[in-house]
């Protein structure tokens, strides 16, 4: 029976090193050994489909199965093709009225979006009508006004206390709509009863792999949802938090496939 291995990406598959942030070798060589024995590896992440799959797809060395990306609410295969996508049923006129509220702490907030299936509509505190440069079939704010219908909604603040203080806002103005999870400065915003570890779920239903043959792995607070539910494996840097709800804590996510790679040996 094949496993799943749903990988956070940054902090978690990708680590900082002397040089920069990379993938080391030893867990390049674990996820290629892992997926030629017909077993699955992804990524789940906060990122937007245009901060995640062009970027894992051109610019990574790393072979991947499946993308869950805007924290759970959306699920692309290795070609880019939508898996699954889980929407924000809003009401018409949302989207101003988000804007307007994170506008309320634009001292405190640096950006903040509005994301679509494989789309997003930017703005910050000194462009709030427009994309600031980011790509979107969207220029302006007024053409989003009709849409009722939205994948994720984030935010990034100057700190984690502001932070803070936005997801109590936003859970106060559109609750009946919004789950935030909260990942230091940033809110990664999805429909209720969507995380990641509801992601992983849906994904492993559609590949029929069962419960038990599922493993996680992540370092940050938006993690905890699938370090929860699933075999969880915190890496090293991971917060303290995520360590102490953790199955394993090791040095990588190539160590955490090693193991399952024994253990099928083990079985055979």
């Amino acid at each position: 029976m094949k496993h799943i291995v749903a990988s956070d990406f940054d902090g978690t598959l990708c680590q900082s090193y002397p040089n920069g942030y990379r993938i080391n070798e030893k867990t390049l060589e674990a996820i290629k050994e892992f997926r030629s024995k017909g077993n699955l590896f992804g990524i789940v992440t906060g990122r937007s489909y245009i901060w995640a799959y062009p970027v894992f797809k051109e610019q990574n060395s790393f072979e991947f199965d499946y993308i869950i990306s805007d924290n759970g609410a959306q699920c692309f295969d290795r070609d880019g093709n939508t898996v699954f996508s889980n929407k924000i049923k809003a009401y018409r006129g949302f989207a101003k009225d988000y804007v307007n509220t994170v506008l309320e702490f634009s001292d405190e907030v640096e950006e903040s979006g509005i994301c679509f299936e494989k789309d997003r509509f930017n703005f910050e505190n000194n462009n709030p009508c427009g994309n600031g440069g980011y790509y979107s079939n969207y220029s302006v704010l007024n053409e989003l006004y009709e849409k009722d219908e939205f994948v994720m909604v984030n935010a990034v603040c100057k700190n984690d206390e502001a932070a803070v203080k936005l997801k109590q806002k936003i859970v106060s103005e559109f609750g009946e709509y919004l789950d935030p999870a909260q990942n230091g400065r940033c809110l990664d915003i999805t429909a209720k009863g969507i995380s990641k570890a509801s992601g992983i779920s849906q994904y492993a239903r559609i590949m029929n792999v069962p419960h038990d043959n599922i493993y996680s792995a992540g370092d940050n607070y938006n993690d905890l949802p699938m370090i929860k539910a699933f075999h969880g494996c915190a890496v090293k840097g991971a917060v303290d938090e995520l360590k102490n709800e953790a199955e394993f804590v090791l040095d990588d996510v190539g160590s955490l496939i090693n193991i399952i790679l024994q253990k099928e040996k083990n079985n055979d």
